[in-house]
């Protein structure tokens, strides 16, 4: 089964509260909260910290063992496109850099776990699920017309929006990187 969460970044993501216990697992740090209905592997050193939902493996256990503490620090010190080539499964990677104040979030390559996002009076919002993003009143079931027009017409061709208005989805193997206010996509 596919984890269920809601990610939080910005003024108010540590003091975002969890809609009817749906999601009973959660963290906060600084300005990020990350609710879960599965336990989250979190992976904190003194400058930064990684948080991984659903599942993993290495695809060379002797470059990385998650299980080795020395390195799950080398790999806080990788950048992304590193990190990304080293791991094989479906997840959302949450990766907070205490020195920069930047948020970045990496969805696999295989995009086997879904990655909804939008930005929202100051805060970035991330969930598996759109409806987690309704019951949580950050979106609307309002349709973008254009959006759903290029899809019925151009069915294959995926891009990052979806047909609900405001609401985009992280493509898989790209980034989304939050801080000071600004998003970035790579």
């Amino acid at each position: 089964m596919q984890p269920r969460y809601f990610i939080s970044v910005g003024p108010g993501g540590n003091s975002a509260m969890q809609h009817e216990n749906d999601l009973p697992f959660s963290t906060s740090h600084n300005d990020v909260r990350i609710d879960s209905d599965q336990p989250l592997l979190v992976i904190a050193r003194p400058q930064a910290t990684i948080v991984i939902l659903g599942w993993c493996h290495p695809v060379a256990a002797r470059q990385l063992d998650l299980h080795n503490p020395d390195h799950l620090s080398a790999m806080i010190a990788m950048d992304s496109s590193k990190l990304v080539k080293s791991l094989w499964g479906s997840y959302v990677v949450l990766m907070y850099d205490d020195v920069k104040r930047v948020v970045s979030i990496l969805r696999d390559p295989s995009g086997g776990m879904p990655c909804y996002y939008r930005c929202f009076r100051g805060e970035v919002v991330i969930a598996s699920h759109m409806d987690i993003l309704r019951k949580r009143k950050y979106i609307e079931y309002t349709f973008d017309d254009n959006e759903l027009g290029r899809h019925l017409l151009f069915p294959n061709l995926r891009t990052n929006r979806t047909c609900l208005a405001q609401l985009e989805e992280l493509p898989a193997g790209y980034q989304l990187r939050a801080g000071c206010g600004a998003i970035e996509f790579s």
